[in-house]
């Protein structure tokens, strides 16, 4: 892929050049990020974040009744995960979940609008329900709270910013009145979304969580989407663009994480469909500094360390990174442990290890 680093008046645009394109805004503040080779600062006042991949065409809470035996009762696996985590412990329980979130029938999107006539109009609400549907299965695996909904208002913003970025061809947080069907509230929408150019609806979701391009090594898109915090989000979606409302002063109170320690991961620890662990991995916690992260990576044998591994206080999804580049794990490989020392809590040195087992 080509890149090319684009100035736009107060903030930085980064943009890999391909078929689909991906941004995410961040918050107030200067973040610096540090790689193993180089240096990069980040103006995470509204920083943007852009980047295009090839595209083909191609959700705990209620308890099942048991089933019980003569001599043990034997819990079904749960199949609910909008609402709670899934286990991630437990084999059977991801797979099953695997399995229903990809044999529910997609819906069409049903667009009402028009690139030509600037007409932002809207979608089907069980499309937006499917891409709602998505995330849920994304966050409920990563072990945060996946009990979020759609926000009629946040609909109307993201697809007025959805209708600009597919009418302009091209990607911005801050789009003005130059923009082809420009408009007030494409900018309120744009300044707060995950934006897709040449991919819509669930294969956006996919595609912010893998955050693929050398721009975009901060997994900015990924990590507001498994913001602890979020409560609720908005999809604006045309033929050829998507834009998801993730950035909103409503946020939740009590951010529940799955992991006792206040980590999020993804790959997540325990059971994980392969198609799903991508070469970027990503630990995310609220208050850690990673700074001063040493990371070891163990599978079948092999141990490589990770001296100085990327990390920053950017503020993607309310947390500081720590992201590690490991590839995604052929058919039939074995468990992979990773292990983070150096990592300062509350003034303290710690460390934190966990198992991911592919699948699939």
């Amino acid at each position: 892929m080509d890149s090319r680093l684009s100035p736009f008046t107060s903030l930085r645009k980064l943009v890999i050049t391909a078929a689909i394109i991906i941004c995410v805004s961040t918050l107030s503040g200067i973040a610096t990020a540090t790689f193993s080779d180089s240096q990069v600062t980040i103006d995470a006042q509204t920083s943007t974040t852009t980047l295009q991949i090839s595209s083909t065409t191609a959700p705990l809470t209620s308890t099942p009744t048991p089933v019980t035996s003569s001599t043990t009762t034997v819990p079904p696996p749960q199949t609910d995960f909008t609402s709670s985590f899934i286990d991630t412990s437990d084999e059977n329980a991801v797979r099953l979940a695997w399995k229903i979130v990809n044999s529910r029938p997609r819906h069409r999107m049903n667009w009402t609008g028009s690139v030509g006539s600037c007409r932002a109009g809207s979608t089907d609400d069980l499309f937006k329900g499917d891409v709602l549907y998505r995330v849920q299965w994304f966050r409920a695996m990563a072990g945060v709270n996946p009990a979020i909904s759609l926000n009629n208002e946040s609909n109307r913003l993201a697809q007025e910013a959805a209708l600009v970025m597919a009418a302009a061809g091209d990607l911005s947080h801050e789009p003005d009145s130059s923009w082809p069907c420009y408009s007030q509230d494409a900018y309120d929408g744009a300044s707060q979304s995950n934006l897709s150019l040449g991919d819509f609806g669930v294969q956006s979701i996919d595609g912010y969580i893998e955050d693929p391009g050398s721009d975009n090594y901060p997994v900015g898109h990924r990590r507001w989407i498994l913001d602890p915090t979020l409560l609720n989000i908005g999809t604006g979606d045309t033929r050829n663009s998507n834009a998801l409302f993730v950035i909103s002063s409503e946020t939740r109170e009590d951010a529940q994480i799955r992991e006792e320690s206040g980590y999020v991961m993804w790959p997540p620890r325990g059971y994980v469909p392969r198609s799903q662990i991508y070469n970027r991995w990503s630990v995310s916690h609220q208050t850690a500094d990673f700074s001063n992260a040493v990371v070891a990576v163990s599978q079948n044998g092999r141990t490589q360390v990770f001296e100085n591994p990327y990390s920053d206080t950017a503020g993607y999804g309310r947390m500081n990174s720590l992201v590690f580049r490991w590839p995604r794990p052929s058919k039939g490989s074995g468990p992979i442990t990773v292990t983070i020392s150096n990592i300062e809590k509350d003034r303290l040195f710690t460390s934190f290890e966990y198992e991911v087992r592919p699948f699939g």
